[in-house]
């Protein structure tokens, strides 16, 4: 029998090509950009770029943990966050970049590890961004819930319990004309809007189920995630005129 080699194998050009497509690589003359499975908050690929080489080689972020925490107006928090982080990965903090300096033995683990502290930083940042905005959001609706429906009917930081017997923190909880009403407020960060809508799935499978709704503070900012969000709640923007939140109690 004659073996089948790798090149002709099928099966085996298939995973060579997934594998390939993990980590690309775009070339000048000067650098390289090495683009990795390792994701910040946005959705973007963590990049870096290499430069120098062959005996000493120079890996960095580009700044890309910067820019992605400059999009949330988390700048200030950025200096202390990602020098914790680049310190835990053997990298380190010059600037707005986080960089670290290999030999051709060290270079593959500096790629990495460069990658890995870029998005853990921005990963850090916008999560604590998003808490606080959540936070905001959260007492805002609560003051604009109590205005309509009265504090008698509505609870803040309630706990529900959903299907699962899991027991949700809700930002708010309104009883009114016989039903209940659960409103979260959604912060524009994956974690929140994941959390959320696996909780308003889980609540939608209760025999006496509340009705979900989302409170964000922009539809349009939200992107895709609205999309996600929609399938869970109604979703209502935090200034949403007062006769949208009394038709949605009716």
């Amino acid at each position: 029998m004659i073996a089948t080699s790798v090149e002709n194998d099928p099966r085996e050009r298939i995973i060579a090509a997934a594998l390939r497509s993990l980590v690309t690589r775009a070339h000048t003359a000067d650098e390289d950009v090495i683009t990795l499975p390792i994701f910040h908050p946005s959705g973007a690929a963590a990049s870096v770029i290499v430069s120098g080489g062959p005996q000493r080689f120079r890996v960095s972020d580009g700044g890309q943990a910067y820019r992605e925490v400059e999009m949330v107006g988390g700048e200030h928090l950025f200096g202390r966050n990602a020098s914790k982080c680049a310190e835990a990965f053997g990298v380190a903090l010059v600037g707005k970049l986080i960089m670290g300096d290999a030999t051709a033995e060290t270079l593959a683990g500096y790629i990495a590890d460069v990658a890995a502290a870029s998005a853990q930083t921005s990963g850090r940042i916008v999560e604590r961004v998003a808490a606080r905005s959540e936070a905001a959001l959260g007492e805002k609706l609560y003051r604009r819930l109590t205005s309509l429906f009265g504090e008698a009917r509505v609870v803040a930081d309630a706990e529900v319990e959903g299907a699962s017997s899991h027991k949700w923190r809700i930002s708010a909880l309104v009883h009114v004309s016989g039903k209940d009403l659960v409103f979260e407020a959604v912060s524009n960060h994956h974690s929140s809007v994941y959390s959320s809508a696996t909780m308003f799935h889980d609540l939608a499978l209760l025999e006496n189920r509340p009705k979900p709704i989302a409170v964000v503070e922009s539809k349009q900012a939200m992107g895709a995630f609205i999309g996600m969000l929609s399938q869970a709640a109604s979703v209502i923007e935090s200034d949403a005129p007062d006769t949208m939140i009394k038709r949605l109690a009716a």
